[in-house]
């Protein structure tokens, strides 16, 4: 091996050796759902929140209590359990499009 491959040779190796160690994909994608998920799970309680809100004020102002507060607490949930379908669909259609994405054409041999 003459000096310049060797060099070559040492040059890679030290590149190889600064590279920082890579984190499976696996494991991004395990991190990037469970913060989706945390994030669905607080939105979520935030609609419950603001409908309870709503109902509270709304009782406080007619005298209904409780039944406003019930009523909007109810709709705080199903615009919760919204938000979460809607989002689980765009997960998917994005999982499709990458799956299909990933699929080579078949060629002939």
């Amino acid at each position: 091996m003459s000096k310049n491959e060797e060099l070559r040779a040492r040059i890679e190796a030290a590149k190889q050796a600064d590279k920082p160690a890579e984190t499976s994909s696996k494991t991004n994608t395990t991190a990037a759902a469970a913060a989706s998920a945390m994030g669905h799970a607080f939105g979520w309680a935030v609609a419950v929140c603001i409908g309870g809100a709503i109902g509270y004020w709304i009782d406080s102002m007619l005298g209904s209590s409780p039944w406003a507060l019930l009523i909007f607490l109810v709709f705080g949930m199903v615009a919760g359990f919204l938000n979460i379908v809607r989002a689980a669909n765009k997960m998917a259609r994005e999982a499709m499009a990458d799956a299909e994405a990933n699929i080579s054409p078949k060629t002939d041999e």
